[in-house]
């Protein structure tokens, strides 16, 4: 929470009178909830940056991840075209390849919240 306290500009920037710090103090949590819960999770940059700054985990390159969630904007919100006019053509290879990045970095950020712990050869006793 600290970590999340002290990387967030939106946090920085908050000002409160020394009256108000315990009920502040309170509130720190829902605070940061509702914080979070409002942030576009879209915006791949950011959440990149939060994930290193906050949890230590470094995400990769997600430059593929981000491109295509900015062609999954266009197919919402413009009915599959781009803003230039011309329209988007995603095949079967480019969505079995954004799958395999997508697992990858699941996997990255599933590793790095359950490190797998280093065994000690001489404390190792086989079942068998």
């Amino acid at each position: 929470m600290q970590k999340y306290l002290d990387a967030e500009k939106a946090f920085q920037e908050r000002k409160f009178t020394l009256n108000n710090a315990i009920k502040m103090a309170s509130q720190i949590k829902d605070i940061a909830r509702k914080e979070l819960l409002e942030m576009v999770w879209h915006k791949l940059d950011k959440v990149k940056w939060l994930y290193a700054e906050v949890l230590s985990i470094d995400l990769g390159d997600i430059g593929p991840i981000a491109s295509a969630v900015a062609i999954r904007h266009d197919i919402v919100h413009r009915n599959g075209r781009k803003r230039e006019g011309g329209m988007h053509n995603v095949d079967a290879e480019q969505v079995f390849d954004l799958i395999t990045q997508v697992e990858g970095l699941a996997w990255r950020v599933h590793n790095a919240l359950n490190p797998i712990p280093a065994i000690d050869p001489e404390d190792y006793d086989p079942p068998f």
